[in-house]
């Protein structure tokens, strides 16, 4: 945010800025959290942690009144060795993980779906492991839904597929939604949660619960404190924030440009574009390669997008008992 306006009136104690006399006579002051006693370094760690640190934007724009200026990462703490895991088959289909689809569709963008893999453990603590991705410009909205499908294996449960919001607008050639195209063609869309804001900051908590996680398991809290710039934060803040909904990448989605984790490593806020120096850049995001950031936030912000039971494989009859059932007499001939 800007600095207030005015003059500078008188200095009061034990606060860090003065009063300001504005052009209208009313006086302004500006309270620091620093201002508040019970307010220590150790609090601003903790409280600045889900927001990815005391660097993030966000706290610099919000806590500390600092301007910002644009180009910086979004998600500054996203780290290749920590972020990025292999995931077998054999451990997706242990019946611990339930998978889901996402999809965002491009008109002027590429059309992005990614799987994604949710766990939650005996604490209620959740994971998210995106396996697998699908790209594709260019392409008719009926064979992308084609593609898709035939991206998963034929005996892997997809529990749903959850797509923008946008889907569901209508065609302006022929008045038809978008996801009706896919229903069509076998392909029913569960419409995600849009709220940009939202989605951002879950993300962004999911990425630290991935490295608060490691540094519990490890005892070491400096893998926590410099992503986030926290020398003081404590174990105890480790541990709470190692709950949250933390989230992996698998090396299939971590190859080249366009895959969900340079993605989302690279998406940013929007550059500052005018000379003004006193204001801070607006908190919006850029237009570009940001398929995989909308896919991973529609995955961790969408309720329905949750850990459940797969249903239990249908079992396939042999061929005795086929023969059996079929010449079995029913009571009704009996009758």
């Amino acid at each position: 945010m800007a600095k207030i306006g005015g003059v500078i009136d008188e200095t009061l104690p034990q606060l860090r800025n003065p009063t300001r006399r504005l052009s209208t006579g009313f006086v302004a002051l500006e309270i620091a959290w620093q201002d508040d006693p019970e307010k220590t370094e150790a609090w601003a760690d903790e409280e600045a942690a889900p927001y990815g640190g005391r660097q993030a934007a966000w706290w610099l724009q919000n806590m500390e009144r600092v301007v910002t200026r644009g180009g910086q990462p979004v998600w500054p703490m996203l780290s290749a060795d920590i972020h990025i895991r292999p995931f077998s088959r054999a451990e997706r289909e242990s019946g611990s993980w339930a998978v889901w689809r996402i999809l965002d569709h491009g008109v002027r963008h590429a059309t992005c779906c990614a799987w994604v893999a949710v766990h939650q453990d005996e604490h209620g603590s959740e994971s998210y492991v995106f396996f697998r991705q699908y790209y594709r410009t260019d392409t008719p909205l009926e064979m992308n839904a084609r593609n898709i499908m035939a991206e998963s294996p034929p005996d892997e449960h997809v529990f749903g597929t959850v797509a923008d919001p946008s889907m569901w607008q209508r065609n302006p050639k022929d008045l038809e939604r978008f996801a009706d195209v896919y229903a069509k063609v076998g392909l029913p869309l569960v419409q995600a949660d849009h709220a940009l804001e939202v989605g951002v900051e879950r993300v962004t908590a999911g990425l630290v619960a991935t490295i608060a996680r490691l540094a519990v398991w490890k005892q070491d809290l400096d893998i926590l404190r410099g992503p986030l710039r926290a020398p003081s934060l404590t174990m105890g803040m480790a541990e709470r924030l190692a709950t949250g909904p933390a989230v992996w990448f698998t090396p299939e989605t971590s190859s080249g440009r366009q895959s969900l984790f340079e993605q989302c490593r690279n998406w940013r806020y929007r550059d500052w574009a005018t000379e003004r120096l006193n204001a801070a850049a607006p908190e919006k995001y850029i237009d570009l390669d940001d398929e995989g950031p909308d896919v991973v936030r529609y995955a961790l912000q969408s309720k329905v997008v949750q850990f459940a039971k797969q249903p239990a494989p249908k079992r396939t009859k042999d061929m005795l008992t086929r023969i059996i059932e079929a010449k079995q007499v029913k009571p009704s001939q009996f009758t």
